[in-house]
Parts: structure tokens; C-alpha cells; sequence
């Protein structure tokens, strides 16, 4: 069962991101365990990480640095903590994989996880102390690897941030097909081409339709739009390849709004009792508000 996990809840959970060497490794290990990953090759301050189901691929992660970010990719399959098989994204794509932007310094950074046995996304605050700041200048981001069809070999998405500058959130502040550039999501691109054993294809994440990939439509930019008193209206968030017109599928447990999204972190309640969490992918005001849903544990 997916969950949320936040900053120092989780016994033994260490605190928020620093630049100092091991403070995501650090919360990764208790994080993805507890959710059914498995630790399967380390080294000081690295990591490679096995889903715990399949298609059992691994998250690799670079935590040794005394830097601002760390770095990660996912691989088919690893032998040792050096060696792994289709890199995601590959050196083509992004020289040395993902940036995770931690935090300028040693003052500690909040961060949340939603995480299953085969996803994890993550959401970090830049510049804050405490989880859910509100404002267009509040500094965050949000990226992740997740399946979009579990198990199958083009079915894993990686949603990567592209800079190791902070502010490029790589969960794709809009949808728009120029994927290739940071202050747009950067590199987001899947395990295989479409039905294919080999390459990979970059896509998009367009909300509320498929065929919005090709318009201007930006996720939470929907904050003119007011909602029914007491009405939560959702619409998933579709995961596109635009080259291939495929659409892969959603990003689970990730929403939109369709009208005047929830603040960050604030927990907000639809007809049926449900619970769902604000949350903001991107430092650009509204857009790249999200919603995480909150499971029933």
C-alpha cells in the first residue's frame, strides 16, 4: 500500500536535506525499505535500490559529495554498486543522471516521499525549515521514478531534475512538448521506447487529457476556476509520448484540481470522505499544484 512519509516521522528517520554527504541515502534507506524495497548494493553514501516488485528495477543514488545536490538514475538491473544495465535517463540524455537538489548548506531542508512498493516520488522545500511554505517565492521541486504499467519492460517513467540549481522540478510544472528544456521540466523519459527491448523515448505529463500534450495547458493553472462550496473535483495527471502519440498512463496517487487547488500540505476531503494532501510541484505560484492522495492505512 503506497504511503506518505514526511520529514522525521518515521522512527529513525533522520532530518531535512543538508549538503553534507549521506542525508538522503540516509532517509531513502528507512523510506523505500519500510515500503518494500531492498538495499541491494552499497557503498559510503551510495546506494542502489530494488523495487519490491516488478519489474524490479533499480535507483541508483550518489550521496557522497559535500554539494548542494545529489545525483540518481535508474538501471534494468545492477551486478554491483558500479555496474548497472540501461541507464535511465542514459549520458545521451543527461550526463551522470538526475540532480536531487538538497540544500545550499548544512541548515536542514523538509522533505516528503509518497512511496510504493515499485514508486517513489519526492518533494523537497529549498529555502524553507518547514514542510508546506505558501508563495510564488517559495522554492521547491518534485521528481521521481514510478510505474505506468506494472511490470511491463517500457512501463517505468523517470521524472528527473535536469540542474543543480534549485527551483527545476522535474515532476513538469506544465505539460508543454519542449521537454527537452529545464525551466520546463527538463528530462523526463521512460525505461524503453513503446512495446520495444531497446532505446527510450522522452515524454510529457499533461493533465486532465492526453491530447493536451500538445496545447499550453499547465498542471494547477486551473486558479481562476472556483470549485462548488465543499466539492473536491480531480482529474488524473496522464503520462504522454508525444513522438509515439502513446499514452502510457497515469501518475499514480498524483492528482489535479480542477479549479482553485489546496495550498501545500494542506489536507482537504472529497464527497466520499476520502483524504488528499496539497502539494507543489514547481516555485511558479499556482502551477504545478498537485494533490497527493492519502491511502487508508
Amino acid at each position: 500500500m503506497p504511503r506518505i512519509y514526511r520529514t522525521s516521522e518515521m522512527g529513525g528517520t533522520p532530518g531535512g536535506f543538508t549538503n553534507q554527504p549521506g542525508t538522503v541515502v540516509a532517509a531513502l534507506d528507512a523510506v523505500l525499505v519500510e515500503a518494500g524495497w531492498t538495499i541491494a548494493h552499497t557503498a559510503t553514501n551510495r546506494r542502489a535500490y530494488k523495487q519490491g516488485a516488478a519489474p524490479y528495477r533499480y535507483l541508483y543514488v550518489d550521496d557522497s559529495m559535500t554539494a548542494a545536490a545529489c545525483r540518481w538514475r535508474m538501471y534494468d538491473a545492477m551486478s554491483d554498486i558500479d555496474t548497472g544495465t540501461n541507464p535511465v535517463p542514459n549520458e545521451s540524455q543527461l550526463s551522470g543522471g538526475s540532480y536531487l537538489y538538497k540544500s545550499a548548506n548544512t541548515a536542514p531542508r523538509p522533505w516528503a516521499m509518497l512511496a510504493s512498493a515499485t514508486d517513489w516520488i519526492v518533494y523537497v522545500e529549498h529555502q524553507e525549515t518547514t514542510l508546506g511554505a505558501v508563495g510564488s517565492t517559495a522554492v521547491r521541486e518534485m521528481l521521481g521514478m514510478w510505474e505506468t504499467d506494472e511490470g511491463a519492460i517500457d512501463g517505468t517513467v523517470v521524472a528527473c531534475n535536469p540542474s543543480a540549481s534549485p527551483g527545476f522540478s522535474a515532476f513538469a510544472l506544465s505539460n508543454q512538448p519542449n521537454i527537452g528544456n529545464a525551466n520546463w521540466g527538463g528530462v523526463h523519459t521512460t525505461s524503453r521506447k513503446y512495446r520495444s527491448a531497446g532505446g527510450q523515448s522522452q515524454f510529457v505529463i499533461a493533465f486532465t487529457d492526453p491530447a493536451a500534450a500538445r496545447d499550453n495547458q499547465r498542471i494547477g493553472a486551473g486558479a481562476n476556476m472556483q470549485a462548488r462550496t465543499n466539492v473536491l473535483r480531480l482529474a488524473p495527471i496522464y503520462v504522454c509520448d508525444p513522438a509515439d502519440r502513446i499514452t502510457l498512463g497515469t501518475i499514480p496517487m498524483v492528482w489535479a484540481a480542477c479549479h482553485t487547488p489546496p495550498d501545500p500540505f494542506e489536507t482537504v476531503e472529497d464527497a466520499n470522505g476520502n483524504l488528499y494532501q496539497g502539494m507543489q510541484s514547481c516555485s511558479q505560484g499556482s502551477w504545478g499544484r498537485v494533490i497527493w492522495e492519502i491511502p487508508n492505512e
